[in-house]
């Protein structure tokens, strides 16, 4: 088991190492927060506070994505937090270990897996997360302001929520529906659009139709009368 850091100085290095420990021994299982079987959030809710003395900033996974005391970073580093923004099945997380990989609690089939980023949440929209206290190990951090961070993950989340209840996949998918509204709208658009540039010339032949049928059927009026005359 890895050695328990002491509060406020933990470095990247022993965040990922308390995760690692539990790669392949701890099941998946939804609502969970301990060893005997975790989610992905309870995973970090268990090792965060028994592992490493850090206060987990809640128990789901909207709570990484609001709270204060992490930032949101554009460069990740070994230890930061990967985050789908979401509720349920909407939301998931885990530890970034490098480009493209993660640790995290995925599912009852993988259960607490290292696993490729891309094409393992449940959409893909993600972002990613820093305790404001780690020790980076190294490189540079670009981070957004805390307006863009709040903003950035709320509109992630409602997107995903979206996404995931009209059943759309990933970005293909859904620039994919977008498109065919846009030239349905297009369509109807133009549509309109010539309906009102001819819509006086249409209603000049409705018009002329109805006095030509008026017009023929008093000839044949006239006609009967006077062959009733005679």
């Amino acid at each position: 088991m890895a050695a328990k850091a002491q509060k406020g100085q933990v470095s990247a290095d022993q965040l990922i190492a308390a995760f690692e420990q539990y790669k392949g021994k701890v099941p998946y299982v939804y609502g969970g927060s301990t060893p005997k079987g975790w989610d992905c959030s309870g995973m970090p809710f268990y090792v965060l506070p028994h592992d490493l003395g850090i206060e987990p900033p809640g128990r789901v996974v909207m709570s990484y994505v609001t709270s204060s005391r992490l930032v949101t970073v554009k460069n990740p580093l070994p230890g930061d937090f990967v985050l789908w923004p979401g509720l349920g099945p909407v939301g998931h997380m885990g530890i970034y270990l490098g480009p493209n990989k993660m640790l995290s609690a995925l599912s009852p089939h993988y259960g607490t897996a290292e696993t490729p980023i891309k094409g393992f949440g449940p959409t893909p929209v993600f972002i990613y997360r820093r305790f404001k206290s780690l020790q980076e190990t190294g490189g540079t951090t670009t981070t957004s302001s805390p307006v863009d961070s709040v903003t950035g993950a709320l509109g992630g989340a409602v997107l995903n929520q979206v996404m995931s209840s009209l059943g759309i996949q990933d970005v293909g998918d859904l620039l994919e529906r977008a498109g065919l509204i846009l030239f349905g709208a297009l369509l109807l658009i133009i549509g309109l659009w010539k309906f009102s540039s001819s819509g006086q010339s249409a209603g000049g032949v409705v018009k002329q139709t109805v006095e030509n049928q008026k017009q023929a059927h008093g000839e044949e009026k006239k006609a009967v009368r006077e062959a009733a005359e005679e």
